[in-house]
């Protein structure tokens, strides 16, 4: 919303002929989509180093899929926990 004050702004302020002020407008759109294009690289880059580095969002390390032994272990341990008995 500001930049488009401040452009307002400038074409009252400046009277240049309408080929002028669109050139004007054009080299900022340039700047701005050159800055958007690298705020885009850097937030791709940051996104593949999390994804290859085998990290979640939260900053801790992904672990993968649960086996079949790991998932019975870990329900009869949840099933038979304050019972005394040893599932394992």
């Amino acid at each position: 919303m500001e930049e488009k004050e401040e452009v307002k702004e400038e074409i009252k302020t400046n009277p240049l002929n309408p080929i002028e002020r669109a050139e004007a407008i054009n080299l900022k759109l340039e700047e701005n989509i050159k800055k958007q294009e690298e705020l885009l690289r850097r937030n791709e880059e940051a996104t593949a180093k999390l994804i290859l580095g085998g990290r979640s969002y939260a900053g801790q390390e992904t672990k993968g899929a649960e086996t079949f032994d790991e998932k019975w272990a870990r329900e009869a341990k949840e099933r038979y926990a304050g019972t005394g008995m040893d599932p394992t």
